[in-house]
Parts: structure tokens; C-alpha cells; sequence
């Protein structure tokens, strides 16, 4: 477990954080659509489409980078990986659109109204789905920016730098 722990670069690590706080902003995007308050409703299948597409990139970009090729297949695999370290974030950022412009109107009408009516718009469901609502956008914008820090580091270690490193130990 060391031994696999050492070998991992810190966009490995990056795109594992990533994974994680995309995975927390889509349950909290679900559960926003699922539970009592003004934004209860149908889910927008772009979001969905946009969140499931970079998931499955970053678990890629997890899964591919332990994998060591040489030569062609090398080359394919290094184009593959930077696609896909890059698509993810994009795609994240994109369904954290969606997500805010599904949300802008109510959210400025939660707490935008005016003062006669906030007591009968303000309850505690509302508030409380406009709360997920702005939690989620959070996880997806932190999501979406771990994600582009990631892909400006190198993704796999190269056969002959990890024989280098253990050389000089």
C-alpha cells in the first residue's frame, strides 16, 4: 500500500479530490431536486448528463494513470488522459451553470422579495432548499477548479523516472 501510495503524482491526487467534491455537488444537486421546497422538481438531464460524463472522466483519469505502456499504446494513452483530465472540469463547470441558471430566478426571489410577502416565501423548506441549492453550487465550482489545477500537472509517472528515483534511494 506504500509502494502504491508513492507512486501516485499530486494530479492523481488532485483528480481523486476533484472526483470527490463532484460526486458531493451531484448527491447535493439530487437531493435538491428531491426534497421539500421552492426548488423541488424535475431534474434538468443536462446537469445529469454533464455530472455522470465527468465522473466517468475523472474515474478514468483515476484508473488509467496506474497503468504503465511503452511506445505507441504510451502515446495514445498520455492523449487520452490529458483529454479527459481536461474534459472533466469543463463538463463540471457547465453543469454548475446549468445548476445556477435552473436556480438564479427562485434564489432572487427566496431573498429578493419584497418585505410584505418574504414571511409567506421565506419558510423554512424554502430557505433551506435555496441553502442546498448554493452548497451545491460551491462543490461544483470547487470540483470544477481542483480539476483545472490538475490537468496543468503531469498525469502518469514515466517508467524510467520511477527507476531514476529508486536508483538514487
Amino acid at each position: 500500500m506504500k509502494n502504491f501510495l508513492k507512486k501516485q503524482t499530486i494530479s492523481t491526487y488532485l483528480a481523486f479530490a476533484s472526483f470527490v467534491f463532484a460526486f458531493v455537488g451531484f448527491i447535493v444537486y439530487l437531493s435538491n431536486m428531491a426534497a421539500e421546497g421552492y426548488f423541488k422538481g424535475p431534474v434538468n438531464p443536462l446537469i445529469v448528463l454533464f455530472s455522470l460524463i465527468a465522473l466517468i472522466a475523472l474515474i478514468g483519469v483515476l484508473v488509467l494513470t496506474q497503468f504503465a505502456f511503452q511506445g505507441f499504446v504510451k502515446k495514445i494513452l498520455d492523449f487520452v488522459l490529458d483529454a479527459l483530465a481536461i474534459v472533466a472540469p469543463v463538463l463540471l463547470l457547465a453543469g454548475m451553470m446549468y445548476f445556477i441558471s435552473d436556480r438564479a430566478q427562485g434564489l432572487a426571489y427566496i431573498y429578493g422579495s419584497d418585505a410584505n410577502v418574504l414571511t409567506e416565501i421565506q419558510t423554512p423548506a424554502n430557505l433551506a432548499s435555496a441553502t442546498t441549492a448554493i452548497v451545491g453550487f460551491i462543490f461544483y465550482g470547487i470540483a470544477a477548479l481542483v480539476g483545472i489545477v490538475a490537468s496543468f500537472f503531469r498525469l502518469p509517472k514515466d517508467k524510467t523516472e520511477e527507476d531514476a528515483t529508486q536508483k538514487a534511494a
